[in-house]
Order: C-alpha cells, then sequence, then structure tokens
C-alpha cells in the first residue's frame, strides 16, 4: 500500500501519508488514501465515467521553490477530487497523472484522468465524509527513494 494512515497528528481529522518513486504516483497514492477514508470498499468502484481533472496554477512565479508548486496541485487536484463527489455525487480515482512545465522549465499545471462512478449505496460502503484538505500539516518532500506526501483530512 503507497500510503499508511497517522495517529497523534490530529485529534478530529485523518492523517496519512503518502508514497511513491515518482510525482505522479505519490499524487495517485494520496488521491487512494483520501478515497479510501470515504469508501470501504474501494475496490467495488467500477470505472464507468471519465472525468479529465485540469488544475492551473496562477501564482507560479509568486512560489519560489519547485516543492511548493508541486504541493499547490497536489491540494487542488484533491479539493477537486471532493468537488466531484459533493456536486455530482461521483467517486473518482486517479488514472493517470501528468505534469507541465511553463516556458521556464517550472512547473505549473497538472492533468489528470479519472474513471470512477456515481455513488451507489448498495454498492459503495460510505464510510466518513470528507469535507476539505486542510493545510495542517500539508506538505510534499523528495526523499532518496522518491517522494512523499503528508496529508491532513477534515471529516
Amino acid at each position: 500500500m503507497p500510503y499508511r494512515y497517522l495517529e497523534g497528528i490530529t485529534t478530529a481529522d485523518v492523517a496519512f501519508e503518502a508514497s511513491g518513486v515518482t510525482l505522479e504516483e505519490v499524487f495517485r497514492a494520496s488521491a487512494d488514501a483520501v478515497l479510501q477514508v470515504m469508501l470501504s470498499n474501494p475496490d467495488a468502484l467500477h470505472p464507468q465515467v471519465r472525468k479529465t481533472i485540469v488544475i492551473k496554477l496562477e501564482t507560479v512565479d509568486t512560489v519560489s521553490r519547485p516543492i511548493e508548486t508541486a504541493q499547490c496541485l497536489l491540494h487542488d487536484f484533491l479539493e477537486k477530487l471532493l468537488y466531484f463527489k459533493d456536486a455530482e455525487n461521483l467517486l473518482l480515482r486517479a488514472s493517470e497523472i501528468k505534469f507541465r512545465q511553463d516556458s521556464r522549465g517550472r512547473l505549473d499545471a497538472l492533468e489528470a484522468v479519472c474513471l470512477g462512478e456515481v455513488m451507489d449505496p448498495s454498492r459503495h460502503f460510505l464510510e466518513t465524509d470528507v469535507k476539505a484538505i486542510t493545510h495542517h500539516h500539508f506538505g510534499i518532500a523528495q526523499t532518496a527513494e522518491g517522494w512523499t506526501a503528508r496529508v491532513v483530512i477534515d471529516v
């Protein structure tokens, strides 16, 4: 499992750390961890709906380090998955993630293909209603093995 839930980080929310060899893998693992908080049986999710999520940062010039840009993209990406859950009753799993760079080679956008379906209470066992992705203890780090992300979810 490319993510693990963390104890002692927060008292009323859920925290996890996701990892991956690549930045794309850590984004997918983070999305899977959020889905697992919401759904006790994420394997029951069928790829019936395809959504392409594009996140473009408008403030790349104000972000001083590439890690901060990746953090902004991850936060906005996870929030967008929650938006589809709330607005369209869609549960989505990230299938493919691609990053884009601006003309100076700085990370400034992501495009994610997500697959899933409309919630079906007869097949999807909902655990927790995730309200938001917080900024509390939120971060991404590059490690010797790849990447890790720490996320706290408001439930």
